[in-house]
């Protein structure tokens, strides 16, 4: 009987404690659908798996590059329909058609036949792929109907998400839980939203600069094309950062830099105008609070940092510990940008910064002298 290796879709946490299994998430996120190698031989599959790390890493990667070979052989149905006046493709026709969103050149050519330059995906269950235009006004109920889909299914259900194609690729994902529940998801899990003022917001976990730059680089050139292309612009694109860990100065100073040479791009911002009357301006928050940005309090208010270079070692203790215990000092403006120059002049005069476990005991009133 002959049998071929094939990808399968399966829902998030599929599997997750088999050692060893010859599986791999689509997303860096723990409630991204999972894609199971194994030889699909017509009555049923034979999912893959090694007996060691070693045999897994010598075959694991032939398996998978076998198995997308395979799938581009998959001939599906593709059926356009519009709905409120947006065209959506419906893939469906073989048992292998949600597969399909791991076929790059697949992909490129349904969201170039609809006219999109970026698609919304859903995968809600075994055999459907449903593909929109992610700058359409459909964008806002595309999920809910994903999710009915994947709570009503014709077949094993796959994923609730929404996920974000660019050029064939997977760059984000959508939806309820994402990016919840795991020290390990990144930046690159997210969601773009419009709002009735035409303001454009950026969901994601980004927790480094080199999360939040990732998430930049996926999404503002693909917002400023909507924009030209709709040639309607409230004038902001927010980028909504929400994470557990503390926002950290490096990621700050990363997310001023980024609004800063936006602001200062003259060609994208006489373009945006030209076509949507608004000029753009970018801004990052942490956790709800704005730390960069047109409008924010570090461009209007700038904080003043005194002259660390004129204070004494135990100036600098003082004002260290004093830092720390300004309220919410994690996501403060004031105490971040304080404390970077603080951390500056401790680095230059050659000095161990203080133990923030161990603060300075209170002194006695008689002691104050001292």
């Amino acid at each position: 009987m002959s049998k071929k290796l094939m990808p399968n879709l399966k829902p998030a946490g599929y599997r997750k404690d088999v050692e060893f299994f010859y599986k791999r998430s689509i997303m860096d996120d723990p409630e991204a659908p999972v894609v199971a190698v194994g030889y699909d031989f017509g009555e049923g599959v034979e999912y893959q798996s090694a007996n060691s790390k070693e045999e897994y890493d010598a075959g694991f990667p032939k398996a998978w590059d076998e198995a997308l070979l395979n799938l581009k052989e998959v001939a599906v149905n593709v059926e356009h329909q519009e709905y409120e006046g947006v065209k959506l493709a419906f893939v469906s026709g073989h048992e292998y058609a949600a597969e399909k969103i791991l076929d790059m050149d697949f992909m490129r050519e349904v969201v170039s036949n609809l006219g999109f330059h970026t698609a919304m995906v859903g995968i809600p269950f075994k055999g459907l792929m449903i593909v929109t235009d992610a700058n359409s006004s459909l964008r806002f109920k595309f999920p809910n109907v994903i999710k009915q889909y994947y709570e009503n299914p014709q077949s094993p259900a796959i994923s609730p998400n929404v996920f974000m194609i660019q050029d064939g690729d997977i760059l984000g994902m959508g939806g309820e839980k994402v990016g919840e529940g795991s020290e390990n998801s990144t930046g690159g899990n997210f969601l773009i939203s419009e709002s009735s003022e035409h303001n454009y917001s950026i969901k994601c976990n980004a927790s480094s600069p080199e999360e939040i730059l990732e998430v930049v680089n996926a999404t503002y050139n693909q917002i400023l094309l909507g924009i030209m292309a709709k040639k309607e612009f409230g004038g902001y694109i927010d980028y909504r950062m929400e994470s557990a860990k503390p926002l950290s100065p490096a990621l700050m100073d990363k997310c001023l830099s980024v609004a800063k040479q936006i602001e200062e791009n003259e060609m994208a911002q006489l373009m945006a105008e030209a076509t949507a009357k608004n000029r753009v301006s970018v801004r990052f928050f942490y956790n709800g609070n704005q730390i960069a940005g047109q409008t924010t309090a570090v461009k209007e208010d700038p904080v003043l940092v005194p002259d660390y270079n004129r204070f004494t070692e135990q100036d600098l203790n003082d004002e260290f510990f004093a830092l720390l215990k300004i309220p919410g000092a994690a996501t403060s403006v004031e105490a971040l940008t304080k404390m970077t120059a603080l951390m500056k002049e401790y680095e230059s005069r050659g000095l161990a910064m203080p133990d923030p476990k161990n603060p300075p005991k209170s002194k006695k009133w008689w002691e104050f002298w001292k």
